[in-house]
């Protein structure tokens, strides 16, 4: 019991940096910078991320992530969108996303990913099949070289895997609910993206899951458009700003009147 009690305590700031590294990695390097050219990074940050959170925390293949997203950009809520087919229960959704396991090699994947940065080196070895598993068991050796304990190296490893599905059921599934009546939307776009009010969904989710405002403005690196709308993400983004490492290209200011959200869209 007073091991279990231990365990428990040491999750707690494993868990916590294990968050700060995927937010860093996946909604600032991967999907800020890389898919969406919202902000730069230097080679440097980006591949250093990509290798210490793929070998250390959750494997994410850069080159099938990037592409599945800026297809779920082009396609979005229709039959070709990789991450939410429309009218699909959450149990379809789940079994869908399950069964979906895309090659670096795939035409589409290719198609979609035609950038310089996937033929580097490190993007190319972390996304090629051996990736996935490899990282699985570095992952799993890193707490258990840490403490020596095997239980609390499992416990750590299931733990960051069922929050990662947490976070992609907030991302891809709830914030896509503008036709179940979920959230709000602050524009009047195609698809059904909405903005969700939870704040441990979008602490979870470092402020992804503003998907209507994403959509809606996909260029932008923040996704809090208004006031009382939190995105940690950007948040993040704005320290490594801070420390000189990202930079942050000038956008116009918002304003959201009734025009600009009838109008003002960018497909």
């Amino acid at each position: 019991m007073r091991n279990l009690t231990w365990y428990l305590l040491a999750m707690v700031p494993t868990i916590g940096v294990a968050w700060l590294m995927l937010a860093n990695y996946l909604s600032v390097v991967l999907h800020r910078c890389v898919a969406h050219r919202a902000v730069d990074l230097p080679r440097w940050w980006i591949f250093t991320s990509t290798t210490l959170t793929n070998l250390f925390v959750l494997h994410i293949n850069p080159r099938t992530w990037c592409a599945d997203h800026r297809m779920h950009h082009a396609y979005s809520d229709t039959d070709k969108d990789p991450d939410k087919q429309p009218n699909v229960t959450y149990a379809q959704w789940l079994a869908g996303f399950l069964k979906h396991s895309p090659k670096a090699s795939d035409p589409m994947i290719q198609k979609f990913t035609k950038d310089a940065i996937f033929q580097h080196p490190i993007f190319a070895f972390f996304s090629h099949p051996i990736a996935g598993p490899l990282c699985a068991v570095t992952a799993w050796l890193a707490p258990f070289a840490l403490t020596g304990s095997w239980i609390y190296a499992t416990m750590v490893w299931v733990t960051i895997r069922v929050l990662g599905m947490l976070v992609l059921s907030f991302q891809s599934y709830f914030a896509h609910g503008g036709d179940r009546g979920w959230g709000y939307r602050n524009y009047d776009i195609k698809d059904q993206s909405v903005n969700l009010t939870s704040r441990i969904a979008l602490f979870l989710t470092a402020g992804e899951a503003l998907q209507n405002n994403h959509h809606a403005k996909p260029s932008r690196a923040s996704h809090a458009h208004l006031d009382h709308e939190w995105d940690p993400g950007f948040q993040l983004l704005r320290f490594l700003e801070r420390i000189r490492i990202a930079h942050i290209p000038e956008k116009p200011a918002l304003t959201l009147n009734e025009a600009d959200i009838a109008s003002d869209v960018t497909p």
